[in-house]
């Protein structure tokens, strides 16, 4: 499992400031990891890995920049859960080729690989201008605007985070959070005949999670969808892969965080699908996923233990 240290250290107080320090405008755009830690392992992954040790699967940890250097090869599948928001460009390169080269991932995350950063300073500093990106040296003295620290699916960059994980911010956004939809934050399955629901009894048009456990949660990715003959297929205009296939869907909406970048009224997705590079992708768009295993949900523990099951093998 790739545990999302760089959002612990994106969010982390420590000091006195964060990329999410108010006004936004006066955050800072380096984050030294020479600080007492801050962590949001308890908000998801913990629950996925108590679930893991008590379904007897066997799981090594790594941080989000071991990436960079591990033999991702030794693995057959790699997991990703809760927030994986912030990705380095060698990160990306790291975890595209594995891929390439057959080996699976799965993201029970969501707001996946949203921000790009640069590694500074021997890989003790976490630089990311994010909306300021205007002020980063990349741009101001006419370095490589493929590491420019914005949004990967900013024209600049011309990234987009979907084409490795299959969804994106930019057809995403929040869900039970933020005042958006305040329902019971699930999924609708649409091809419920797909190995990914084996023996979950689901139909289409069913409901994947509960009210209590909330999996479609704080943050969501998706793809931009058209509907024929009732199922969604993506349009692929937003860099979501060809061969996407979207299983269930909940609806999404971004806020005035992105104003700069889409329009904040636009109604996206938690698209929660799968394709294959080689390697297959699975992706549940969506940071909260874990919740459903923390409440026993049998569903939720059936779909990923059939994922894991199938990826790892």
């Amino acid at each position: 499992m790739e545990l999302c240290t760089n959002t612990y250290n994106a969010y982390n107080k420590s000091g006195g400031a964060s990329y999410y320090s108010n006004p936004r405008d006066k955050a800072p755009s380096y984050l030294s990891f020479l600080r007492p830690p801050g962590s949001q392992f308890t908000s998801w992954e913990k629950d996925f890995v108590i679930w893991a040790e008590k379904n007897n699967i066997e799981m090594e940890y790594c941080a989000n920049n071991d990436l960079v250097t591990l033999p991702l090869e030794k693995y057959k599948l790699i997991i990703s859960v809760g927030h994986d928001e912030y990705w380095s460009l060698p990160m990306r390169e790291a975890v595209e080729g594995y891929i390439a080269r057959g080996g699976n991932y799965a993201w029970f995350s969501g707001n996946t690989c949203c921000w790009q950063i640069r590694m500074e300073d021997d890989g003790n500093t976490m630089c990311c201008f994010k909306t300021k990106f205007l002020n980063d040296p990349v741009l101001l003295d006419g370095g490589d605007l493929r590491t420019l620290t914005t949004l990967w699916s900013y024209a600049a960059v011309k990234r987009p985070e979907n084409t490795m994980t299959g969804v994106g911010v930019t057809w995403g956004g929040y869900h039970h959070s933020m005042g958006k939809f305040n329902d019971e934050s699930t999924y609708t399955v649409y091809r419920p005949d797909h190995w990914v629901f084996e023996g979950t009894g689901l139909k289409k048009g069913d409901k994947l999670g509960n009210a209590k456990d909330k999996i479609v949660g704080y943050e969501c990715d998706g793809c931009e969808t058209i509907w024929k003959d009732g199922l969604p297929y993506p349009t692929h205009t937003d860099d979501t892969p060809h061969d996407f296939t979207i299983l269930a869907q909940a609806p999404a909406q971004w806020w005035t965080e992105f104003d700069w970048f889409m329009p904040k009224e636009r109604i996206g997705n938690a698209s929660l699908g799968l394709f294959t590079r080689n390697g297959t992708v699975f992706t549940v768009g969506s940071t909260d996923w874990s919740r459903g295993l923390r409440g026993n949900d049998a569903k939720v523990e059936r779909v990923t233990k059939n994922v894991i099951d199938k990826l790892s093998k």
